[in-house]
Order: C-alpha cells, then structure tokens, then sequence
C-alpha cells in the first residue's frame, strides 16, 4: 500500500521539479558551426546580507550568499558540441552607483560541484569542462561566498552572474 502513494509522491516531486525549471532563464551561450551550448538557471543574481553579526570577531571573515538559498545557484547547462567544451563565468568587482568599487571581484568566490573555492578576477573563467553533446540538461551546482576584510560597510551587496561558452574542435 505504502509503494503507490510514494510513487505518487516521486511523481509530484518530479514536476514540481520541470515547472520550477520551466520558469528558468535560459541562453544560448555559443551557436556556432561546432554546435551549441544552452544553459538556464533561475536567476542571474546572489545576494548577500550581513547585517546581523556583522562585524565579524575577526577579519577575514567569510559569508555564504543569501540569495539563493544556502548561498547554491543551480545551473542547468545542454550542449550539442562533440568535442570538449567549456562553461565560463565571470564576476566582476562590485561598485555603488557612482563607481566607486565597493568590493573587488578576488573577494567574491564560487565553488563548483563541491570542489575547490575559485576566486572571481573579473574576468571569464572556465568553471566547468565536459566532452560530447548532453543527451538532456546537465545539473551544476553553484556556490557563492564573499570574503570580507573589514573595510565594508554592512548591508546588501548583489552579485551578477555572466556565463559563456567555449567550444574546442
């Protein structure tokens, strides 16, 4: 008895899950006579909130984002490429409207997969590498920290997110 309604429950789950995705932005991130390379997430911004316990006891101090949840930008990526391709991201220093930088991009890292902190630089930066086409959307798992030294001011800071693609032949 228990077997079906679980199975109910696997099924609803499931398309929560693609009404969620279908909501998600998407972009081609290359067409080119190699082939192409989409990707989608739900959003293009991170958010950070430091305002409760802020400041830190000590510097450097790091945050998880606030926006999305736990700081994860989920990114669905679907190529038709046959040779090696890359996912690029880019993060570039945060500045207030008048220009003035208020936290440069080294301080912004991603984590990809669960692996290792990258660094922003801002400028594009290979984050992911596959071979061969995707036969549906490939799931990658975004991570986003701030590292704070303690010049910055607490408050909100968002963080705009570009992705582009390589294709090798």
């Amino acid at each position: 008895m228990k077997k079906p309604s679980l199975i109910l429950l696997l099924i609803g789950a499931l398309l929560c899950t693609v009404q969620a995705q279908s909501t998600w932005s998407t972009q081609v991130l290359l067409q080119s006579a190699l082939g192409k390379i989409e990707a989608r997430t739900p959003s293009n911004s991170v958010l950070f909130t430091f305002e409760k316990n802020y400041p830190p006891a000590q510097f450097p101090a790091t945050y998880i984002a606030t926006t999305p949840i736990n700081g994860v930008l989920p990114l669905q990526v679907q190529s038709t490429v046959s040779g090696t391709w890359n996912v690029l991201l880019e993060i570039a220093d945060l500045r207030d409207g008048n220009g003035r930088l208020l936290v440069p991009a080294r301080q912004i890292m991603v984590r990809v997969n669960n692996g290792l902190w990258l660094r922003g630089n801002g400028a594009a930066q290979i984050i992911y590498t596959d071979r061969g086409a995707t036969r549906t959307w490939k799931d990658i798992k975004l991570e986003f920290a701030i590292e704070l030294l303690g010049n910055e001011i607490a408050g909100e800071y968002a963080v705009q997110t570009y992705f582009s693609a390589l294709a090798l032949p």
